[in-house]
């Protein structure tokens, strides 16, 4: 299952795929960062 956590930045969003971190949103600079990038 996925789910979205907040981070301490606002507008950033952590991406989880079960108790593994898959990605990062960030709605500031508008960029998706996926992978181990992240």
């Amino acid at each position: 299952r996925v789910g979205l956590r907040e981070t301490q930045d606002d507008g950033c969003y952590e991406v989880w795929w079960y108790s593994t971190k898959v990605g990062v949103i960030d709605l500031k600079k508008k960029s998706i960062t996926m992978g181990k990038g992240c």
